[in-house]
């Protein structure tokens, strides 16, 4: 049975490739990180999730949104964020 017209198996390889890319790129990174147990630990997740490519995009998405980071921070961990101002106090997502 054939794909939809326009799909190509190269393309999902490549996804697939990339990845496996990200994954293997981030447990290392967790490993080399792992006196800083936060930052560790979210890389894992990261490199756990089945669509890391995605979760690295929407990262981007954020970051590229002027005060988006602040916002999230404070509305998933207003603890963290509460009478601190710049990024001390903050605790990584």
């Amino acid at each position: 049975m054939d794909g939809p017209e326009g799909y190509h198996t190269e393309l999902v390889s490549d996804l697939r490739t990339t990845e496996g890319k990200l994954d293997v790129w981030l447990l290392h990174g967790a490993e080399r990180f792992a006196s800083d147990p936060e930052v560790s630990e979210v890389l894992l997740k990261a490199a756990r999730d089945k669509d890391t490519r995605r979760c690295f995009l929407l990262m981007g998405a954020i970051l590229n949104t002027p005060g988006l980071t602040d916002r999230l921070l404070e509305a998933l961990e207003p603890k963290a964020t509460k009478g601190s101002s710049g990024r001390e106090g903050r605790r990584s997502l």
